[in-house]
């Protein structure tokens, strides 16, 4: 369209420069034509014409040689069909030997056979060597018994510590369950305490039942000299001890209903002086003597180590 309107353009101008020739040409006067001017601008371009109207349908194509496509998608499993008649059976075919099987249980013993021929003499011992393998075989033997002897010094010295611990822990729980009283007093084996309280026979049997100990009763002069200084109270010159003749009067036993192995009485006591004496207590002097179980006095009780 561009060419087109620069075609018609050199046209016009051509046609121009004729018109202007011509006209020079036939005035009278012979004068110079002069030098062309500049062309000049462009125009503006001409509008574009309008679209032809449609021409004839052309004839029919030969047909074409087109490729073939690609497979479509598999389309679902049809179903199951009737099971098929049986086939003609095979020939044999050669198999690989197997691996072999489990062994089987021991059959019967056979009989026995027949003695087989003496063998020759064999080579005489080596005397010195035998003697040197029980020489061995003795240090072996003697270090097995040293060994057994030190395992059983070492077990009786564990045990003997484990004894030992077990007696200081005791000690340990006895001298802090004493701590705990007002008064206390160790006898070798025992303890006496004693909060300074005074009650009946029956009241300290359960005072000291109460506070994991027994009411008191000595039975040895040592013991008895050991709680003839728990006498401090300035009211009661004496202790309540552990031991009666309820059952039996005159028979006096511990707590146990054992026989006593060991007493102090003073002069013309035990007496029952008031026929329910049954009770007893020791004395500022340290001598025992028989006086009603209703009666109050000094509380004291013991605790083993």
């Amino acid at each position: 369209m561009m060419m087109l309107r620069q075609c018609l353009f050199a046209v016009l101008l051509q046609m121009q420069f004729w018109s202007h020739l011509l006209a020079a040409t036939n005035n009278s006067c012979a004068v110079y034509a002069g030098v062309p001017g500049i062309p000049g601008h462009n125009g503006i371009p001409g509008r574009d014409g309008k679209d032809g109207s449609a021409g004839q349908k052309g004839e029919k194509g030969d047909p074409g040689i087109g490729a073939q496509g690609p497979p479509g998608k598999m389309g679902p499993a049809g179903p199951i069909g009737p099971k098929g008649e049986k086939g003609n059976t095979g020939q044999a075919g050669i198999g690989v030997q197997g691996p072999p099987g489990k062994t089987g249980p021991v059959g019967p013993i056979g009989p026995k056979g027949e003695k087989g021929n003496t063998g020759q003499p064999g080579s005489p011992a080596d005397i010195s060597l035998t003697k040197s393998l029980q020489s061995e075989n003795q240090k072996l033997i003697n270090r097995i018994t040293i060994t057994e002897r030190a395992l059983d010094a070492a077990e009786k010295t564990i045990q003997k510590l484990q004894s030992d611990d077990r007696h200081l822990t005791a000690r340990l729980n006895a001298i802090e369950k004493a701590s705990r009283f007002k008064i206390f007093r160790n006898a070798g084996m025992k303890y006496y305490v004693s909060f300074g309280l005074e009650g009946t026979f029956d009241q300290a049997l359960e005072f000291c039942k109460g506070n994991g100990a027994t009411i008191v009763l000595p039975t040895t002069e040592f013991e008895n000299k050991i709680l003839k200084t728990m006498n401090v109270l300035p009211d009661s010159t004496n202790i309540m001890i552990g031991t009666t003749d309820k059952q039996k009067e005159g028979t006096f036993v511990d707590l146990n209903n054992q026989p006593l192995s060991f007493s102090k009485w003073a002069k013309k006591e035990p007496n029952n002086y008031d026929g329910a004496e049954d009770c007893v207590v020791l004395n500022s002097d340290g001598e025992w003597n028989d006086v009603g179980c209703n009666t109050k006095r000094h509380v004291v009780c013991e605790t083993k180590v």
